[in-house]
């Protein structure tokens, strides 16, 4: 069979194992056609050189221009096809932006932002856009923080939790700045709901009770996500403490913005965030499935996202960990740098090579 694309020489991850014993891998019209030893015969053939070659991968929380804030939101694809990015979710859509991911090649969905007024949650927004994004819409948004005057206990956060069950949808939380303890959080969500940044600094943070709080939240089945956003919400030395103890974030997500993009520790984006997870002390195979398998099953997409099988989607990243020093802080001064990274050389979605490097 005349393929369209061939990787060979690769570690494979399929979303849940390194596979053993295979090294190649063959693509035609869009779908993986192969995964053996020895394939040739295709108009497009890249040697991997020992690089993983992963199914692509799956960030929770980005912020899209024309779907989010004009203030935070960037062109989605430009930010996540050159980092193995093939799927991606709006994390505070407040306009209608499905018309902009339904042109994307990027497979998208999206959260809807959830206003607070006088302490109470504010459904306007809500109400306007769940119709407008439909299937795409996976739930509701609210941001957590007092940097929001009109906040100021956990009202907002329970009126929200009742809406969206009510109404069979998915809460997402912005925890830094809460005004509530972390375990007052994870008391108030309930089953495959999302806390983000989930490692921050300041007042109430998971370490202030030996992270007892997120063995708490891992018991209801709470989606714990790191939420990177380049260090500015998450403490680096609390991080490094939890994984030491063998508490790890559900999910690595990049918390991508205009902000973030080019001034947080440099050309920002996921694979800087697993580099930097991998300097903490995480574990690559937990890395790798916090990037592709398990976000992929917090929005629904298991068997269609975060996973490589014969005869499923060609949306695949190849990575290397090659010599690529970096260095970035956090808010409260702690330092994560090392002179290895992961870095992404080639990205394929739906069988069409999106980025590529000279590889």
């Amino acid at each position: 069979m005349k393929f369209d694309c061939v990787i060979k020489n690769a570690r494979i991850w399929d979303g849940q194992v390194f596979l053993p014993g295979l090294c190649d891998m063959a693509i035609a019209d869009g779908k993986i056609m192969a995964i053996a030893n020895g394939l040739d015969g295709a108009s497009l053939q890249f040697d991997a050189k020992g690089a993983i070659v992963s199914c692509g991968f799956v960030d929770i929380h980005t912020h899209m221009k024309g779907c989010g804030s004009e203030q935070f939101g960037m062109p989605a694809e430009t930010v996540c096809f050159p980092f193995g990015v093939t799927t991606a979710v709006e994390a505070w859509a407040d306009r209608d932006g499905s018309a902009v991911l339904d042109n994307m090649l990027l497979d998208t969905c999206a959260f809807v932002g959830v206003g607070i007024v006088d302490n109470h949650a504010d459904f306007t927004l809500a109400e306007r856009l769940l119709p407008a994004y439909g299937n795409r819409a996976l739930g509701v948004k609210l941001c957590f923080d007092t940097s929001n005057p009109a906040l100021m206990d956990e009202t907002s956060l329970r009126e929200t939790c009742a809406y969206a069950r009510k109404n069979g949808l998915k809460v997402f939380v912005h925890s830094t700045g809460s005004p509530v303890t972390m375990r007052k959080i994870f008391e108030i969500l309930d089953k495959d709901d999302i806390c983000t940044h989930v490692f921050h600094g300041g007042k109430h943070n998971v370490a202030e009770d030996g992270y007892e709080c997120m063995v708490y939240a891992r018991s209801k089945g709470i989606v714990l996500d790191n939420g990177m956003a380049g260090g500015i919400h998450t403490d680096f030395a609390i991080a490094k403490h939890a994984i030491e103890k063998g508490i790890l974030p559900d999910t690595v997500s990049t918390d991508v913005t205009k902000v973030s993009a080019f001034k947080r520790g440099g050309n920002y984006g996921m694979t800087f965030c697993m580099s930097i997870m991998r300097a903490l002390g995480m574990d690559e195979t937990e890395i790798f499935k916090a990037v592709t398998s398990t976000p992929a099953s917090v929005i629904d997409k298991v068997g269609q996202a975060g996973c490589i099988q014969v005869g499923g989607t060609a949306d695949i990243a190849v990575i290397r960990y090659e010599k690529a020093p970096f260095e970035i802080y956090d808010k409260q001064g702690n330092c994560v740098k090392d002179d290895y990274a992961y870095v992404n050389v080639l990205t394929i979605k739906r069988g069409l090579p999106v980025f590529r490097t000279n590889i």
